[in-house]
């Protein structure tokens, strides 16, 4: 074989341009890789990103609680008023208060407020199991919205009312 068929002797504009296309292919390589990692995590977390929270306006009015001394158990009554927005509300979690500690109760599809509406709101023979009732001092309200993919959040604390309980 003759050595000048392969040699590059002479012949430096080729090493630069090859040069440079091992570059641009090594930055095309980790951008591939780097797409590859953060493209899931994008579309993970932009389904969760929703304005339905913040139009998802509810109000408490009215509470009323009583207990029984000798059972612990308690009844609470209150509306819930919903104000203008179309959001999708699902469901919605109540947390009953005292002092130091919270505890959540929930509610059942079919008495979700719709627009403008006001439902009223019963939870009969409450035992709660971390807040006594007899200290049960507020009561707060958290939307749970239907987002775009068909999943479910709940959204932070949306009302709280006052509410002292009272013994029968």
């Amino acid at each position: 074989m003759n050595k000048e068929k392969w040699s590059f002797q002479g012949k430096k504009g080729i090493s630069e341009v090859v040069t440079i296309l091992l570059i641009v292919l090594l930055a095309l390589a980790a951008i591939a890789i780097v797409w590859q990692v953060v493209m899931p995590l994008i579309s993970r977390t932009a389904g969760e990103i929703t304005t339905s929270c913040i139009t998802a306006k509810l109000e408490i009015q009215n509470p009323i609680c009583t207990y029984n001394n000798n059972t612990e158990k308690g009844n609470i009554e209150f509306s819930v008023a919903r104000s203008a927005g179309e959001v999708e509300i699902n469901s919605l979690k109540f947390l009953i208060s005292d002092a130091d500690n919270s505890e959540v109760l929930g509610t059942d599809e079919g008495n979700i407020p719709n627009e403008l509406e006001t439902r009223k709101m019963f939870f009969d023979n409450v035992t709660l199991e971390i807040v006594s009732i007899a200290d049960v001092n507020k009561i707060s309200v958290a939307p749970i919205v239907a987002l775009e993919r068909g999943d479910e959040k709940t959204c932070d604390i949306a009302a709280s009312k006052a509410i002292t309980c009272i013994a029968e």
